[in-house]
């Protein structure tokens, strides 16, 4: 996936998914979410959202373009201090490697 070209063309997405009825009962949202593309703006909080598998997968993969270092959520960690202690959705390898392989027996 060409992220630039993705930022560039994805449809922007007015509802805002952290509202509280949208938490509630967020599978409505989603279906909406995957309809308008594989990608979308969620203009309420200026960040992409990843709505399909295959996207989400190929992301998921491509840790050194789409990293999770900075956080994995619309708080860039980088910028902003976490509330908590960064975990492994919010690592990068190879601290997300070792990570995995010691909770993998869990």
């Amino acid at each position: 996936m060409d992220s630039t070209l993705a930022a560039a063309t994805a449809p922007i997405f007015t509802e805002d998914p952290y509202s509280p009825a949208h938490l509630a009962e967020p599978y409505g949202l989603f279906e909406r979410m995957r309809d308008a593309g594989p990608v979308v703006l969620l203009k309420e909080h200026d960040v992409l959202a990843v709505t399909r598998f295959d996207e989400c997968k190929e992301v998921l993969e491509d840790y050194r373009t789409f990293i999770s270092g900075a956080g994995a959520g619309p708080r860039n960690l980088h910028r902003e201090p976490s509330w908590r202690a960064q975990g492994i959705m919010e690592s990068d390898p190879p601290i997300h490697t070792q990570m995995r392989h010691a909770i993998a027996g869990v």
